[in-house]
């Protein structure tokens, strides 16, 4: 009897296809087979110590192997670190147990006076002990505290002072999560402090951030592995992701005001996407335009707006409708927006012709138009001083707008240009992303002046404080 090899070949294919669904191999769902160390170095403020070391080497000493891993910098400064917290390593790793974190050395410098000093490296890698289970498919932080000392020209070998440390635990109202674009992973910053106490493994190029105070859960939109996850606020676990169709490329994310239904808008696909918050499964998928960027909801009627740059309008969809077709006229490109709830206002920031329209989404009238100095890459409304803020990229400006008088209050020039932008939860501090320097800013809401910062992931994108 003749075999056709191609129809044989094809049945094979297809039996081993069913094989790995059956056994939950095929598919992004499934998660990866490494985990996430992320290293952080601190030094105490107010170090007297001139002392600078050039790191050779780092690795991970497991019982019978060692994993190098890349420092993202490789020279530490007593001076220049005092009082600051440095991402050190932010690596993917095999899963399993590790005793030990091996530093070597290339140099280290100090200086008496204006002389400077050079002792020789320890001839063996500072050894700390961690005895640490890193988890497949999870992040650990490691919390490093450098405590300098002067250099003794009498002892030839100087053996930095290294300790693991455990950051404090922060009730979950004082805390910021920061997605972290680059990184695939949530950096959970402690307001108070400005430091980093936790890291939470996500899916790939994580982008917008939302929580849910009911159900005391954090849902992400991760952009490259197409995907939403879900965090426990609580023990900051990642503890359910679903996939969305290939090519959404889930961007933002928003819940309904009673937060049953979860607003994915997804760039790819220029669609909104309507989840069930509980369970996830998708409810229905609207087309809102090409490039969609920014979305609000009116926490009064449930509507969503959807500005998307290559759309003529802003699409409204209505919950209770969602057959209906609705657009709002605006300035061509509309790119983000921001809802004044007492007024039943829209603020929309146009990228072409770089102007901020306010209109009134009852009457669909524009009341005022503001000329800016560049596209608004991201819009914060005050309600408590009904002040708006915007991130004007281009030229690197943080702007603080009286959008009812049609005058901007105050701006403050940024070195690097600025990201999306949110409120600590007493509205007395602006929270914005700096992508490219990864960090997290701290800038006064009235006076503009920045009053801290946190090193974050890489490419941190937005920030979210749980209310």
């Amino acid at each position: 009897m003749s075999v056709n090899r191609q129809s044989l070949s094809r049945a094979v294919l297809s039996l081993l296809a069913q094989s790995l669904i059956c056994a939950g191999r095929l598919g992004a769902a499934d998660p990866p087979a490494s985990a996430q160390l992320v290293v952080y170095v601190e030094v105490p403020r107010d170090v007297a110590s001139q002392t600078t070391i050039t790191v050779a080497d780092v690795a991970l000493l497991g019982e019978s192997t060692v994993q190098s891993l890349e420092p993202l910098v490789e020279e530490l400064s007593a001076h220049e670190l005092a009082g600051r917290e440095l991402r050190f390593v932010d690596q993917d790793v095999p899963a399993g147990f590790y005793e030990a974190l091996a530093i070597g050395l290339d140099r280290v410098e100090g200086s008496i006076g204006k002389a400077t000093i050079r002792p020789e490296v320890p001839p063996e890698a500072l050894r700390l002990p961690l005895e640490l289970w890193l988890s497949s498919g999870e992040a650990t932080l490691v919390a490093i505290r450098w405590v300098p000392r002067a250099i003794d020209p009498d002892d030839p070998v100087h053996r930095p002072k290294l300790d693991v440390t455990i950051p404090d635990a922060s009730p979950l109202g004082s805390l910021a999560f920061v997605t972290n674009e680059g990184s695939g992973n949530l950096s959970v910053v402690s307001l108070p402090s400005r430091r980093v106490v936790d890291v939470v493994r996500t899916g790939e190029g994580p982008r917008g951030i939302v929580y849910s105070r009911i159900l005391q859960r954090l849902y992400v939109a991760n952009s490259s592995s197409n995907s939403v996850d879900v965090i426990d606020g609580l023990s900051r676990r990642r503890i359910k992701t679903t996939i969305t169709q290939f090519g959404d490329e889930p961007s933002r994310v928003a819940l309904s005001p009673d937060e049953s239904r979860l607003y994915v808008l997804n760039y790819g696909s220029a669609v909104l996407s309507i989840l069930d918050a509980e369970s996830l499964q998708e409810m229905s998928r609207t087309f809102v335009g090409q490039e969609p960027r920014g979305m609000v909801i009116d926490p009064t009627s449930g509507f969503v707006y959807v500005a998307s740059r290559l759309a003529p309008a802003i699409r409204v969809f209505d919950p209770a409708r969602p057959d209906r077709e609705i657009w709002l006229p605006a300035e061509v490109s509309p790119s983000e927006l921001a809802f004044d709830r007492s007024a039943r206002r829209l603020h929309v920031a146009g990228a072409n012709q770089r102007i901020l329209s306010v209109v009134a989404v009852e009457t669909q009238a524009v009341l005022e138009r503001l000329n800016l100095c560049s596209e608004a890459v991201g819009l914060a409304y005050n309600p408590r001083s009904r002040r708006l803020y915007a991130s004007l990229a281009d030229c690197r400006e943080l702007a603080a707008l009286s959008p009812e008088a049609g005058l901007e209050i105050e701006s403050v020039r940024l070195d690097d240009p600025p990201g999306l932008i949110s409120f600590a939860p007493d509205y007395r501090e602006l929270l914005v992303a700096s992508p490219s320097t990864h960090e997290l800013l701290f800038y006064n809401v009235n006076s503009l002046q920045l009053v801290g910062k946190a090193a974050v992931g890489g490419r941190p994108f937005m920030a979210v404080v749980p209310r």
